[in-house]
């Protein structure tokens, strides 16, 4: 009878268990439908209420549910190693707020953003509570379709706004530059460019998994996913905005990179060092090649020269490789090819440079898989680099696409890729050349030749870093916040109330002529420094994002190229989008929500004990 009563109380609790996933899962959907599409037209000019809003509830809806359910069941705690570092987070901005200029308004937040303790609070509860209440593949996979499905109605909001069929009266020209429901331009961009990686995941996980669902089932929702990735990264080139755009082709370059290589480093901490040197190395590269920093000054064209290097040695270290002449040799001949590595090599030399490279390849016939992932690495960098400078330029299309060749050579020989994602990683690639060169032609024709495009758009990016803007007079200025406030910063949200102390005299000619006062640095880690301090900055990046995403790519290495690994690899890819763009932006709660989401997930993918069914 005693176990007859046991087997009775453990159906009963996960009938119960089974409801409030069932509820989680729906106030999680309700969220990622909702913060990307709130607006009303009548708070249209204060977007940040709508969304805040929508997150508020939907956190309280997950506490009230998950307290009723600690109060009558037992759920089992999932211990994820990062419980110290949360609990450190909300005490750096506890004690940020205590000890703020302006206690009350790092409590409740600055009109409009309402960014103080009671969001950042918030933010906190939303990643303990992704960590711990998305425990089931189910669950997860629910979540990330709703993210998709609000995206991309998003999307294609935007590209009703960029044709004119918007009925709303914004207070910008939405035509000129599309941001959907989601605020501005700066932040309608990184929320479209964050969910490309993640589709591409999904669409890797589908194509290298054994579907035991109806074959015409599986063919709906994988052209329904791709349809939706093609609509995000349109919408992305609808926004113009160029801090995401580096961002993105820095991010989807070490995507590509990681899901294109076969060999592994032998012990973990060596793959998370070699991991995390691909970063810097290609972010320090792209920098380079949209900036020319090594232009503006002799020591930074040092640390790039001595970053490319360092790239190649760590490479070599870490595989203890022995190279032979003719990798080397077809490496030099990619640095020509996409000519922009270093310096800004013009001239049909790169075409002549490509073309050797593909016959080089070709007639080599087989390289080895460790040759090969050298190689491969830096085909994918250049091809990236050629990609956002397409434009109208009939070289630029004719390096990536000697560029592409070489990749798919190379790719279409990699073992653990099943035919169809050899494809869809290839033809994902040659799809964004086409919609950005196509987009390109058809904006250039529509505008009189006045090549308003991405390619003059990021290119501007070398006047900015050279000739100085209000940005980066806002950036100089944090250096004496810093240096007085550098504990625990001037307070949460204190970025306007603080300003003018620390406003340099150039601000004002810069913005205009007038002494405006932003309410953010426009750099996100400036920002963190600001209003609160080193600490807060330590724990936030160091502690909280930093063992994160180390987490994650750890568990990517564990995983060992099993399907969902490229999920978590895409909703990281999307994470380090947001984390790269924020260098000349700043989060907002549709962004931030999407980011903490894709993270948690990411690394609940990724945990020794995976999701269950």
């Amino acid at each position: 009878m005693h176990l007859i009563y046991s087997i009775i109380l453990r159906l009963k609790a996960n009938r119960y268990l089974g409801l409030f996933n069932a509820l989680y899962t729906l106030i999680f959907a309700a969220m990622a439908l909702g913060v990307p599409w709130a607006f009303s037209d009548e708070t249209r000019s204060v977007f940040e209420i709508n969304k805040l809003l929508v997150l508020r509830f939907g956190s309280l809806a997950i506490a009230a549910t998950w307290l009723i359910e600690a109060l009558f069941f037992t759920r089992p705690y999932k211990k994820t190693g990062l419980e110290i570092p949360i609990a450190l987070w909300v005490l750096s901005s506890i004690a940020s707020t205590v000890f703020s200029l302006n206690p009350r308004l790092s409590l409740i937040g600055a009109y409009d953003r309402w960014e103080g303790l009671f969001t950042t609070l918030n933010y906190c509860f939303l990643v303990v509570a992704s960590l711990q209440l998305l425990r089931t593949k189910t669950m997860i996979a629910w979540v990330l379709g709703t993210v998709l499905v609000g995206g991309g109605g998003s999307a294609l909001y935007g590209v009703f706004q960029s044709l004119g069929l918007d009925q709303m009266s914004w207070s910008a020209d939405a035509k000129r530059r599309v941001f959907g429901c989601i605020n501005n331009p700066v932040h309608y961009c990184p929320y479209m460019s964050m969910l490309v990686p993640t589709g591409l995941g999904i669409l890797l996980w589908l194509g290298q998994r054994n579907c035991t669902v109806p074959r015409w089932v599986f063919r709906g929702v994988f052209v329904a996913v791709s349809v939706c990735v093609l609509l995000l990264y349109y919408a992305q080139y609808l926004s113009y905005s160029r801090a995401t755009w580096t961002a993105f082709i820095a991010a989807m370059s070490f995507f590509y990179i990681k899901i294109s290589t076969t060999t592994t480093v032998s012990q973990r901490w060596r793959q998370v060092v070699y991991d995390g040197s691909s970063l810097v190395f290609v972010g320090v590269l792209y920098l380079s090649a949209v900036f020319f920093l090594h232009i503006k000054s002799e020591a930074l064209g040092i640390i790039i020269y001595s970053t490319v290097g360092g790239m190649v040695c760590v490479d070599y270290w870490l595989h203890h490789r022995r190279l032979c002449w003719r990798v080397l040799g077809l490496w030099a001949l990619i640095v020509v090819a996409n000519s922009v590595f270093i310096v800004d090599i013009n001239g049909w030399l790169g075409i002549l440079a490509g073309i050797a490279l593909v016959i080089g390849m070709v007639r080599s016939g087989s390289i080895n898989t460790e040759s090969r992932d050298f190689l491969i690495r830096y085909v994918i960098i250049g091809a990236f680099i050629r990609l956002q400078f397409l434009g109208i330029s009939w070289l630029d299309a004719g390096v990536f696409f000697c560029l592409w060749v070489a990749y798919t050579y190379l790719v279409h020989r990699h073992a653990r890729l099943t035919p169809l994602n050899r494809w869809v990683v290839s033809g994902g690639l040659i799809l964004f050349a086409c919609i950005l060169s196509g987009s390109s032609v058809v904006d250039f024709i529509g505008n009189s030749g006045t090549k308003k495009t991405v390619s003059s758009k990021v290119s501007s990016y070398k006047n900015d870093a050279i000739q100085g803007t209000a940005r980066t007079s806002m950036w100089k200025s944090s250096w004496p916040w810093f240096h007085e406030n550098w504990a625990l910063g001037t307070g949460l949200d204190t970025i306007k109330y603080a300003y003018p102390k620390y406003r340099r005299s150039d601000y004002g000619p810069l913005e205009g002529g007038h002494h405006f006062t932003p309410d953010r640095l426009h750099n996100e880690y400036l920002n963190t420094l600001a209003t609160k301090g080193i600490f807060g900055f330590f724990v936030y990046y160091g502690l909280v994002i930093g063992g994160a995403i180390v987490g994650i790519l750890m568990g990517i290495r564990r995983l060992n190229n099993h399907p969902k690994g490229y999920v978590a690899l895409g909703c990281l890819t999307g994470a380090l989008i947001y984390l790269g763009q924020v260098l000349f932006n700043f989060g907002v709660v549709a962004t931030l929500f999407l980011f903490y989401t894709l993270l948690s997930i990411a690394f609940v993918l990724t945990q020794p004990k995976p999701p269950s069914e």
